[in-house]
């Protein structure tokens, strides 16, 4: 199943970026990384905000994701 399909599974209506990632995931995804990151989850967190730098489109989103990944 790629991203796509979870994404109808989920019922998520939108475009999905050339990773096919739907842009209407990157908040949920973004509260998990949070609370990877809260539960001292260090690799998993990494691994989250890493993957959210490089499909955030907004600034403020991308600086968090990057700071976050410098604190793991």
């Amino acid at each position: 199943m790629d991203a796509s399909d979870l994404a109808d599974s989920l019922g998520v209506k939108g475009s999905v970026n050339d990773d096919g990632f739907a842009a209407e995931l990157v908040p949920l995804e973004l509260a998990r990384a949070e609370a990877l990151f809260a539960a001292r989850r260090w690799a998993d967190a990494r691994e989250a905000f890493e993957m959210l730098g490089r499909l955030v489109s907004l600034p403020d989103d991308r600086d968090l994701a990057g700071l976050r990944v410098a604190e793991c």
